[in-house]
């Protein structure tokens, strides 16, 4: 793939979101993860983009920056860090936000405020996502087609159920996607990084992994190679983050595809 090829191809990713923005979007599928991923802190917010996927193929993309709200579920949580290195968790509370990132569906930013860390006595805070977990558009007047209880219940249960066996369980493609979200959340947001930091992305992300196989693991360095390749460059245009970012879209897009095609009526 050309650098030209892959920076059109985030672009279209980045751009498609915007568009029929004027109904209730999509609910998203949070992909459980693979050990609590650690919240990043600057100024006075603490952000960690957890992967994702768009649990309803037949409503509008969400905007990027759309508010989403949890489901009620107990299978996420915070892991809290204190200064002397023990943890516990505690249930997200009201003061967990989230909305969707440039990656459109395939990526949702939780944020916390960085106040919050000191109230909890955190010296640091991670995010654990634990099976069937899913996100709700937060309402918005005038919106139109707004989900009904029943279509919660539904999307919630039984549809996010099928994308817990074919997007969450999908192996070395998942397990690849969820190494390269880790590197991607260890990356500046903005601007290139330091030959030295993009190293240690890598590395971080891959000794935080847990349970991914050794084909999801080669799957994942491959792209990271490939990626740290192609941006080495100064004239490049993209950031590793944004070659990252374009790869990742394109693993949950053939996921999500999958998911589609297995819940379309009829099926």
């Amino acid at each position: 793939m050309h650098l030209r090829t892959l920076a059109a191809g985030l672009t279209a990713a980045t751009l498609l979101p915007f568009a029929n923005a004027s109904a209730a979007p999509q609910m998203l599928g949070l992909v459980a993860t693979d050990g609590a991923v650690p919240f990043i802190c600057a100024g006075t917010t603490c952000t960690a983009e957890l992967t994702s996927f768009c649990l309803e193929e037949a409503r509008d993309a969400p905007r990027a920056g759309r508010v989403y709200r949890l489901v009620p579920t107990r299978a996420l949580a915070l892991v809290v860090i204190t200064a002397t290195g023990s943890k516990r968790r505690v249930a997200a509370g009201p003061g967990l936000r989230f909305a969707v990132t440039r990656r459109g569906v395939a990526a949702v930013r939780a944020t916390i405020d960085r106040a919050r860390l000191k109230e909890m006595g955190a010296a640091r805070l991670a995010i654990d996502v634990g099976a069937q977990v899913s996100l709700l558009p937060e309402a918005r007047t005038g919106a139109g087609t707004p989900h009904s209880a029943g279509d919660i219940a539904r999307v919630a249960g039984a549809l996010r159920a099928t994308g817990t066996a074919l997007v969450d369980r999908a192996g070395p493609d998942i397990e690849a996607a969820r190494l390269i979200n880790r590197t991607i959340n260890r990356l500046p947001a903005l601007g290139k990084s330091a030959p030295e930091g993009r190293i240690t992305a890598w590395r971080t992300a891959r000794a935080a992994s847990r349970s991914a196989s050794p084909a999801g693991i080669a799957r994942a360095k491959f792209i990271y190679k490939q990626c740290r390749q192609w941006t080495a460059a100064t004239s490049t245009p993209l950031s590793l983050r944004e070659c990252l970012e374009g790869r990742h879209i394109g693993l949950l897009s053939a996921l999500n595809q999958r998911y589609w095609d297995a819940t379309r009526p009829g099926m």
